[in-house]
């Protein structure tokens, strides 16, 4: 089996692990326990699986995923975010941080703990730009924190020769399995930021997790110490 299909097979693991700890570690047997608002487009999206855990509504609030660009604005604005489709940048250190403000206003200001996340992963076209994610997340009474997520990707002539066919089309069944992949381990990298602990992720080597400031200007900046770098 291909490390590529085991990590597949292995992610519901993941998610049981999780949740498990999140009930002792986040929640820790609280009669209202601390429940999870979860925002995430163009990558993460698999955070949802969490929903299919047995007691899932002792850890889940709600997850919200509009993918379009016209639906990711519509959702910013109708949550007291002014952006539009010409300016927005929809991954960046900057857009995670408004996706977790929209959530807040969209529940109200619940007492969740929110996490949002934006990705820009492999697709139906060899990009120019990393694969990369970003995270913004709000534990309750903490400061608010942004992460970066960085992972491998195939060279040009590396993306043609695993997901193009001999007639120049796409072979959707290989590029699928790839995307899931990716998705699946910026989910447990997301996992492993909310537990605090490094070893819950699992990254190749090249790959890691940085954490981001934002500077007095408005602008952020990844830092150059790496939270977790990937060792195979």
């Amino acid at each position: 089996m291909s490390d590529q299909k085991k990590w597949v097979k292995d992610y519901p693991d993941a998610l049981v692990d999780f949740s498990t700890r999140y009930d002792k570690e986040i929640s820790g047997g609280k009669k209202d326990p601390t429940l999870l608002a979860i925002f995430a487009t163009g990558g993460g999206m698999s955070l949802s699986n969490l929903a299919e855990v047995p007691g899932a509504s002792r850890r889940l609030a709600l997850t919200h995923h509009p993918y379009s660009q016209k639906d990711t604005i519509r959702f910013l604005n109708h949550n007291g975010i002014i952006a539009d489709e010409i300016t927005w940048d929809y991954c960046s250190a900057a857009s995670s941080v408004l996706y977790r403000e929209a959530l807040i206003s969209m529940c109200d200001h619940q007492p969740y703990l929110y996490v949002a996340v934006t990705a820009a992963l492999t697709t139906t076209r060899w990009r120019r730009g990393k694969n990369r994610a970003y995270v913004a997340i709000s534990r309750l009474a903490n400061k608010p924190e942004i992460w970066e997520i960085s992972l491998a990707k195939n060279s040009e002539a590396g993306y043609e020769a695993l997901f193009k066919n001999d007639d120049d089309s796409i072979d959707l069944e290989s590029l699928t399995l790839q995307r899931r992949s990716e998705d699946q381990k910026i989910s447990r990298a997301v996992l492993a930021i909310i537990l605090e602990d490094r070893t819950f992720a699992n990254l190749n080597d090249g790959e890691s997790i940085s954490t981001v400031e934002v500077l007095s200007n408005g602008k952020t900046s990844v830092s150059k110490s790496l939270w977790l770098e990937g060792e195979g």
